[in-house]
């Protein structure tokens, strides 16, 4: 196979509606003849799993479509062993369960000026269960992107993440290493195209599950932490880690609170106004984020 222009990672840890959405897409791109490599990485030991992706590599004869397991318990350790095998001049992180707007994809690729190594285009939510759509939170900014990351969105220059690596959190892994790429405006392009349909389930959707939560939590204070360090952040990080925070208000319980109270506190005693002047105009920031989506 000829070097891919885009490498697509997808975990798959349990079967969700037989992954009917996942085989349109894959079909669609070998019938098209796409220059997509496919990396299906089953996350687990389950052989209805294993049945469903082994004949979807088997479907494609030209490695277009490579097939590996894992026993990581994590859609972040399961990308990481996606990312070893990875060979496209782009990379994105797709989830299973969720529908993709292929046709878009690659003119916005091709188009994309060499100096930029991001790209965050446009997506739709759309709710299972009620058959309905919504657009989704457009980003023009850093700050839009930290308010409502979603990295399937995304799409990046392989050279660009070469050394990195996901968490094994369960929960908050892409928020992690957003911050860790800590990237500038300056290297991304902004596209409203939808690329991308996240699907929201009534039930059975790993942020659905309270046994991930706890993973939050590590999430959210290492955010804080992250945070306290000076110089080490343009902006993002703080986002996020107020993104998380208010997100774990909601969910956690009485004792998460207490300990982000005190780490709120440690940040204002370390950044002093400019600190209290941030979370003010974040919290604007969100609220409005929130009624534009």
């Amino acid at each position: 196979m000829d070097k891919p222009l885009l490498s697509v990672i997808v975990p798959v840890l349990r079967l969700v509606d037989d992954l009917e959405r996942l085989k349109l897409w894959v079909n669609e791109v070998l019938h098209k003849k796409l220059p997509f490599q496919i990396i299906l990485v089953q996350d687990g030991s389950d052989e209805e799993v294993r049945l469903v992706l082994r004949k979807l590599a088997d479907s494609a004869h030209n490695q277009q479509i490579i097939f590996t397991q894992a026993e990581c318990q994590s859609p972040g350790l399961a990308r990481n062993q996606g990312l070893e095998l990875a060979i496209g001049s782009w990379v994105a992180f797709w989830d299973s369960d969720d529908d993709v707007c292929i046709e878009n994809v690659i003119p916005i690729l091709r188009l994309v000026d060499p100096s930029k190594s991001i790209v965050i285009a446009g997506y739709e939510k759309l709710y299972a269960e009620l058959n309905v759509s919504r657009n989704g939170f457009q980003c023009n900014s850093l700050v839009d992107v930290a308010l409502e990351l979603g990295l399937w969105r995304m799409f990046f220059r392989r050279e660009r993440i070469a050394d990195m690596n996901f968490t094994a959190l369960r929960m908050g892994e892409d928020q992690l290493f957003f911050s860790d790429l800590n990237p500038n405006d300056s290297e991304i392009v902004y596209s409203p195209t939808v690329v991308y349909r996240y699907v929201k389930y009534g039930h059975g959707q790993l942020t659905s599950n309270s046994d991930t939560w706890r993973d939050l939590e590590k999430c959210i204070a290492k955010l804080g932490n992250r945070s306290l360090s000076t110089g080490q952040d343009n902006g993002v990080i703080r986002y996020l880690f107020l993104r998380q925070f208010l997100t774990g208000l909601k969910k956690l319980g009485w004792s998460f609170r207490w300990k982000c109270t005190k780490l709120v506190g440690r940040l204002v005693s370390n950044h002093g106004f400019g600190f209290l002047t941030f979370l003010t105009k974040s919290l604007v920031h969100l609220s409005w984020a929130r009624i534009r989506s």
